[in-house]
Parts: C-alpha cells; sequence; structure tokens
C-alpha cells in the first residue's frame, strides 16, 4: 500500500525532465495549485539548493517538494473530514490490527460506523473469490481507478495487483489505455470498466463482454467496476490520499 503509482512517482521526474515543466499532478489539479506557484511559495523549505539553483533545477525541486509533503503548496492537503481513532472504534481498530497499518479510507468511513461493518464483508464478496478470475478483477479495478485518478486506491491495489500477475508493463498499458496486448476476455473487462466509469453507461462496450463471460461473470465485473468507482470517489472526495 505504501507504492505510488507510477504517475505520481517523483522517480518519472528525475527520469523525464520534461515532465517536471508539462506536468502537474492530479493532486495539484485537484488543489488548483501549479508547481510553478509552489515553488515561488515554498524556496525557503527546500535546503542545500540556492534559490537560483531550485529555480534552474526543475527535477531536484520536485523531489524536494515530494518529500516536504507538509508544505501547503504541494497540494497536498488534510482529508476533508475527521478520522477516527482507532481506540474509539473496536471494529476499525480490529480492520487495522489486522492489516497492521492505519487506514485512512477505514478512518473515514468510521465516522458512520454501522455503515463501515457493513462495508467491509460487501467488499470482500465483491473483491474476493468468485466466478471471475483475480487478474481480470484486479485489472478491472485498476482500470476504473487510474480513469477516476484516485492515488490512494491505485496505491493500496497495486500490491494485489502484482500478486494477481500483472506486471509493471501492463499496468502502464492500462493507465495509457493501451490494451491491445492483452487478451480478449480481459480487454473486454477493461474497456467495459473504463468505459462505465466514464459516462455512467456501457453502450459501445458492453456486448463484448457476451463473447467471453456468462451472465453472472458479467454481474460479477460490474459489481467490481462499481465498487472500484464507489472508493474512488469516496476517497477523492474526501481528500484521502496514500501515505507515501
Amino acid at each position: 500500500m505504501r507504492l505510488l503509482p507510477s504517475a505520481f512517482s517523483p522517480l518519472n521526474f528525475m527520469k523525464n525532465p520534461r515532465l517536471a515543466n508539462k506536468s502537474r499532478s492530479a493532486r495539484e489539479q485537484r488543489a488548483g495549485f501549479s508547481t510553478l506557484s509552489a515553488r515561488s511559495t515554498c524556496q525557503r523549505a527546500l535546503p542545500s539548493k540556492t534559490d537560483h539553483e531550485a529555480m534552474v533545477c526543475p527535477t531536484w525541486f520536485l523531489w524536494k517538494m515530494y518529500k516536504l509533503k507538509s508544505c501547503a503548496t504541494l497540494g497536498v492537503m488534510p482529508p476533508a473530514v475527521r478520522l477516527v481513532d482507532p481506540a474509539q472504534n473496536e471494529f476499525l481498530a480490529g480492520l487495522e490490527a489486522k492489516s497492521k497499518q492505519p487506514n485512512p479510507f477505514f478512518r473515514a468511513m468510521a465516522n458512520r460506523p454501522e455503515t463501515l461493518k457493513s462495508f467491509v464483508p460487501f467488499y470482500s464478496s465483491v473483491v474476493g473469490p468468485g466466478s471471475v478470475e483475480r487478474r481480470i478483477k484486479s485489472l478491472v479495478y485498476m482500470a476504473c481507478s487510474y480513469a477516476n485518478e484516485c492515488a490512494f486506491c491505485i496505491s493500496a491495489n497495486t500490491a494485489g495487483a502484482r500478486k494477481a500477475g500483472i506486471t509493471e508493463d501492463e499496468m502502464r498499458a492500462i493507465r495509457t489505455e493501451q490494451d491491445q496486448d492483452f487478451n480478449g476476455p480481459e480487454r473486454a473487462a477493461i474497456q467495459y470498466a473504463r468505459e462505465l466509469t466514464r459516462t455512467a453507461d456501457a453502450d459501445e462496450t458492453r456486448a463484448a463482454l457476451t463473447e467471453h463471460f456468462s451472465s453472472e461473470q458479467i454481474v460479477e465485473i460490474t459489481l467490481v467496476a462499481a465498487v472500484s468507482n464507489f472508493t474512488n470517489r469516496f476517497n477523492n472526495g474526501l481528500r484521502i490520499e496514500p501515505e507515501d
């Protein structure tokens, strides 16, 4: 859960300086901050370089900006709601004890304790074992998360996607919407999930599912896409970001 998606990684800027001048992360876009305005405001917070060096070295600057998450001009704002302390919610404490790490998604949802209790088993019934193989479910979840630019969901589900056999190249393909190298069933599921995410309909891609999946499987794929969109919007709406 601690890995950032490649789209948000500062390593991308180190490898390709053009990105430092031309790109803004989804976080910055949502918060309304440009790299340039952040640069001019945070100069004093950047050690080891002079102001002039910071201005002429965008790669170094962005790396430092990534490390200085406490600076408000990063666009890394605190969550929009109170995060519940596990000491105040036994069910939440149990969830975090199992995962051995804090979970801001669950802590936010714990503001509605009964909803959290209901959501966890429902989520498990959708994304857990079923009639659709785990790899396809992971592809669908990631396709929705990338389409919605949900940094938290991408980060939280990257490790599981790898366990399901999704490679780095395949993750990049999902992010850049280069679906040609996936097999027929995978491509149909990915494109259906992406269209459903963007249009709340799937007129152009729904029919392709019937060529590869049964009715039970189509319902299962749709449920995965729906749950992914739920968590994406919950996190984006409440400004829940990955910690690292």
